[in-house]
């Protein structure tokens, strides 16, 4: 591939409709999805029979078949260490070994073809990459299940060929390969070469073969690979490391400065004299000078004072000799066996903490990660369910896009938990507004927080949305609240006002009264009846009423 062009690649599983010209379509029917490289909407799928028939040695099952196959080859080496001439040990260690044989060439034909086909087991996915990240997709497919993965790649395409990288598991099989082969060679091989030896006459000593068989029992790294707790105490271990030397350090230090000291004042009799016989204390100075007559030795005898097992068999014929030595036991025990060995203890504990602590944090940033990349794949269907490019999602459209089998592959490979059809049937979830349409916002979000597992953070984001909501709610009553205070004061002041001008008719219709009545009786003919009777008072204030 020329390094000026630009090619986009597309992985596809093999059930994917996607032919090469001249391939039979009975591809078509492949079950296990495997990954081939589109460019410029052609691609190349290749037959994968041996994929298909030697995928089994990367199962789990097909692991812990074998894990028990180590044990109980370990069982049987312990019953030939214990009896050697039980003529049925011959009869297991054969069985065992084709079994290993077996499960060897399986394992490296399984590799071999998945290197020239460019098989890659994986979940179902189908995403459009650049040449420069397409290993890195690969390596990221390969982290995501729980199985054992396939350790190379080979993946070409028109004239480009990715290149084959070996992992960390492929060491691991280089290492079964090795300890197989030992056991061909001490178990086939050896007895062949003892005869051809033995007929021409010439001795030698074999014990190397009893050596090789022994390297059997490292085939017992199989537990590592199977068990995740097993290798996540080998990290721990590695963790501790660089404390636990330094305080091994300073205990072998302490412990060699004493050594010195004692060798010189009790090995070699400064502390007593060697002149003149002892008497009664012969056997007890015997006993300190076996203890102590050199510096490994004393080291050695520390060593077992620090273990306080039987510390007092070696102080008690020096503190016989002289009762003040006992000082040199108590701190020395005080400082190795207790305050040493606590440190020791502390610093496995804090490692192991900060092992678990360091994990629980990087898996939190990968998954961090990978709701993040989920949440740019949403965008991106989002984006192109969007027909009318309205920037607004309808029903008919999030339908047609949930459907969607490529989506559906893409979810699942994404790490979505939700059935599709519950997303389907959660519209109106989604659709917070009730507008029947769905922003980018509240797609991405919608789906991003319903496809992951109920956590603290979900109940936080809960109980925050509530206090919001309460938040919101009491300015809404405060705000009304107001407004029917203005109201009342309003209403109060109206009605204050409408009295008032009560009042005020009130008053003008008595002079008004009082007027006509004088008018009346001055001049009888100066109002008709009818208005006299209309400004009668007493009809009057009945009208009012």
């Amino acid at each position: 591939m020329s390094g000026d062009t630009k090619q986009q690649y597309t992985l596809l599983p093999a059930s994917s409709l996607v032919l090469d010209p001249g391939k039979s379509h009975h591809h078509r029917q492949e079950r296990r999805p495997r990954y081939s490289v589109v460019t410029n909407g052609e691609a190349t799928i290749h037959s994968d029979r041996d994929w298909r028939f030697l995928s089994f040695v990367e199962s789990k099952n097909f692991h812990y078949c074998q894990a028990l196959i180590v044990a109980l080859n370990v069982l049987v080496m312990a019953g030939q260490t214990d009896d050697p001439d039980f003529a049925l040990w011959w009869y297991a260690d054969n069985v065992f070994m084709v079994i290993y044989v077996v499960e060897i060439v399986c394992r490296l034909l399984y590799l071999s073809g998945s290197r020239h086909h460019g098989h890659h087991r994986s979940t179902h996915r189908h995403d459009t990459v650049s040449a420069k990240h397409l290993h890195h997709r690969v390596r990221e497919e390969r982290q995501d299940t729980e199985q054992t993965r396939t350790d190379s790649g080979h993946l070409e395409n028109q004239g480009w060929t990715w290149c084959w990288c070996p992992s960390k598991d492929m060491y691991v099989h280089i290492v079964d390969v090795f300890i197989v082969l030992i056991g061909v060679v001490e178990l086939w091989v050896g007895p062949l070469i003892q005869i051809i030896a033995e007929g021409s006459g010439s001795k030698h000593n074999w014990t190397w073969v009893e050596f090789m068989r022994l390297l059997r029992l490292l085939r017992l790294l199989w537990f590592i690979r199977i068990f995740p707790m097993a290798v996540n105490l080998i990290k721990g271990f590695g963790n501790m490391l660089q404390s636990f030397a330094m305080t091994f350090m300073v205990l072998l230090t302490f412990t060699w400065i004493h050594a010195v000291i004692c060798t010189h004042f009790l090995g070699q009799g400064r502390a007593f004299g060697r002149n003149g016989d002892h008497g009664e204390f012969h056997e007890a100075v015997s006993l300190i000078e076996e203890n102590f007559h050199s510096t490994t030795v004393s080291l050695f005898t520390l060593f077992r004072i620090t273990t306080t097992d039987d510390w007092f068999a070696i102080a008690h014929p020096l503190i016989e000799l002289d009762s003040r030595w006992m000082l040199l036991f108590i701190e020395f025990i005080l400082f190795a066996s207790w305050t040493m060995i606590s440190v020791l203890t502390a610093v496995a504990s804090d490692s192991m903490v900060a092992a678990a602590s360091d994990r629980q944090e990087a898996q939190m940033r990968l998954q961090e990660v990978k709701r993040q990349q989920f949440r740019e794949f949403l965008s991106q269907a989002f984006r192109d369910a969007d027909v009318d490019q309205n920037n607004m999602l309808d029903k008919q459209e999030f339908n047609a896009m949930m459907t969607n089998q490529r989506i559906q592959d893409l979810m699942a490979a994404s790490g979505a938990t939700n059935d599709i059809r519950e997303l389907e049937q959660n519209w109106e979830m989604l659709d917070i507004d009730g507008s029947g349409t769905l922003t980018i916002d509240e797609f991405v979000v919608g789906l991003g927080y319903l496809q992951e597992g109920l956590s603290t953070k979900h109940v936080l984001n809960s109980e925050t949305e509530i206090k919001r909501l309460n938040m919101k709610a009491e300015q809404w009553l405060g705000s009304i609240s107001l407004k029917m205070e203005n109201m009342r004061r309003t209403n109060i002041e109206l009605l204050a006002h409408l009295r008032e001008q009560e009042r005020d008719a009130l008053e003008q219709l008595h002079s008004l009264s009082a007027w006509t009545q004088r008018t009346a009786k001055l001049h009888p003919s100066a109002f008709p009846p009818h208005v006299m009777v209309l400004l009668d008072p007493i009809e009057s204030l009945k009208e009012l009423d």
